[in-house]
C-alpha cells in the first residue's frame, strides 16, 4: 500500500537524508523526495523529519505543511537514529504537531508499523486559534486546558487511504460558525482534502 504514497525527507545534511531515504525505500514508499523540491500529488504524502533538524526549521515545516490546504492532514513523523528520546521530548514533539516520533535501531518493523498506523484508521485533528494538528491531549501527562478554554475550535475526524487519499469523516465547529467562504467551510463541505 505504501507504493502509492510518497515520503518527503527533511534533513539538514546528505548523510541523514541518505539514511532516511534508504529507510523510506526499504519500507516501500513509491516515491521519495527531499523537502525542498516540489511535493508530489499522490494520495498520501508522509513528511519524515530527521531529529537533528534544528527546532526552528521543524516548526517552520510543520507550519508550512499544516497551513497548506492540500497537505494539511499529511502525517508528519519525527525519525531518530539515536537512542530512544526522553518521554518529555516525545511529548514536546507531539505538542508541536508531529503525528508520531519513532526511533530506528536497525530493525524496520517498528518504523513500518508506525507508518502504516497512519493509514486506514481514523485520526482526530483539532484547529484552535493557536494550533492545527493531531489530537495531542493523549500525550499530556496533566492536561492544563479544558475544552471550554480552547473555544473556538474545530474537530476533524479523517481517514487516510493509500489509494483514494485523505477524506473527512466528520467536521465539527465549536464556539463559532464557519463562514461559507473560509477554508474550513470549503473543506467541510467537500469532505476531501
Amino acid at each position: 500500500m505504501l507504493q502509492y504514497c510518497a515520503a518527503i525527507i527533511c534533513s539538514t545534511s546528505p548523510e541523514p537524508y541518505n539514511w532516511m531515504g534508504s529507510l523510506a525505500d526499504q519500507v516501500g514508499f513509491g516515491r521519495v523526495s527531499p523537502h525542498d523540491q516540489e511535493w508530489p500529488q499522490v494520495p498520501v504524502v508522509f513528511f519524515l523529519v530527521h531529529a537533528a533538524v534544528p527546532e526552528d526549521e521543524k516548526a517552520r515545516l510543520i507550519s508550512t505543511v499544516r497551513g497548506n490546504g492540500v497537505f494539511r492532514f499529511s502525517p508528519i513523523m519525527l525519525v531518530s537514529e539515536e537512542g530512544k528520546p526522553r518521554v518529555r521530548t516525545l511529548v514536546e514533539y507531539h505538542q508541536a504537531g508531529f503525528d508520531d516520533a519513532v526511533t530506528v535501531d536497525g530493525d524496520l518493523s517498528e518504523l513500518t508499523a508506525r507508518i502504516k498506523s497512519q493509514l486506514n484508521d481514523e485520526q482526530v485533528y483539532y484547529s484552535t486559534p493557536t494550533y492545527f494538528g493531531p489530537d495531542r491531549r493523549r500525550w499530556e501527562r496533566q492536561p492544563t486546558r479544558t475544552i471550554s478554554q480552547l473555544l473556538p475550535y474545530e474537530r476533524y475526524r479523517i481517514r487516510r487511504d493509500a489509494l483514494t487519499g485523505i477524506r473527512a469523516i466528520e467536521h465539527q465547529s465549536f464556539g463559532q460558525t464557519a463562514a461559507p467562504d473560509t477554508p474550513a467551510a470549503r473543506v467541510a463541505q467537500s469532505g476531501r482534502y
